[in-house]
Parts: C-alpha cells; structure tokens; sequence
C-alpha cells in the first residue's frame, strides 16, 4: 500500500491505495464525504471533479497526519454527554461497532493522551470508544 494525493481544484484527501486507480476510487468516496458542508449549504449534490491523482510527499503526510490529531482533539474538548455521534474507525475491539453506526454520549472520561468515551449505540449495544486511536464525528444538521 502507498499513499496518495487525490484532490479536485478546492480540496484534498490522502489515500493508502495498491495504485492510481484504487485511490481515484477511494479519493472520490473521502471527497464525498469531506464535500458534506457545501451539499447541506446548497441544499443539492456537488460535482466532484478529481484533478489530481499522485504519490503523496513526505511532508504532505505529515501533514495531513498532523491535521487528523487536531481535527480528533478539537472533536473531543467539544463533546458533551447527550451529543449524538457517528462512528468513523473503531480501531482494536473483537466485537467492533459498526463504520457509521450512530449513538448518544453518556459518559466521557479523559485519561491524559486518550479519553474514555461511553457511548449508547442506536444498534441496542452500550460500548465505550477509546479516542484516540477509535474516531467519531460529533453529528450536526449538516452531516445527518
């Protein structure tokens, strides 16, 4: 696997991909995603247009890497019981939540470098998230 670059003219998304083609493939579902706001905003779909297709750098890695942590913490200092959640990875569980799956916050617990989140799942189960490494996104009007 390798990652790569794939970006339309405004925005971008790092992929880890076989080639070229599995990460235009995977790019244009990360860009879907990431173009959510401007759908909510304009009320109808929006075109994505892939331009760019490449190896990503080094330093667009770390960058990129870098913007992930940030994004996670920024999530968690905002989190609250009763927010609504959807589950974006679950890293490490025998049994995980399903991608996507949605959920209430019931509890929240910071442990330094990691915070214990207890969550109700919408699927009946009741199973904590351990952010970082498992990732949620906190669920707005925009992104339901």
């Amino acid at each position: 696997m390798k990652t790569f670059y794939v970006a339309t003219l405004a925005r971008y998304v790092l992929v880890d991909a076989a080639d070229e083609a599995e990460a235009a493939s995977l790019g244009q579902d990360a860009l879907h995603a990431l173009y959510a706001d401007l759908r909510a905003k304009h009320g109808r779909d929006i075109p994505i247009e892939i331009r760019t297709v490449r190896l990503a750098t080094d330093d667009e890695i770390d960058l990129w890497q870098f913007h992930q942590r940030m994004l996670r913490e920024e999530t968690v200092s905002r989190l609250t019981a009763g927010d609504r959640i959807r589950l974006v990875r679950m890293a490490d569980d025998p049994d995980p939540i399903p991608v996507g799956q949605r959920g209430t916050v019931v509890g929240i617990h910071p442990h330094g470098d990691w915070t214990q989140v207890d969550v109700d799942w919408d699927n009946g189960r009741s199973l904590m998230l351990s952010v970082p490494p498992d990732e949620i996104e906190i669920e707005t009007e925009a992104n339901r």
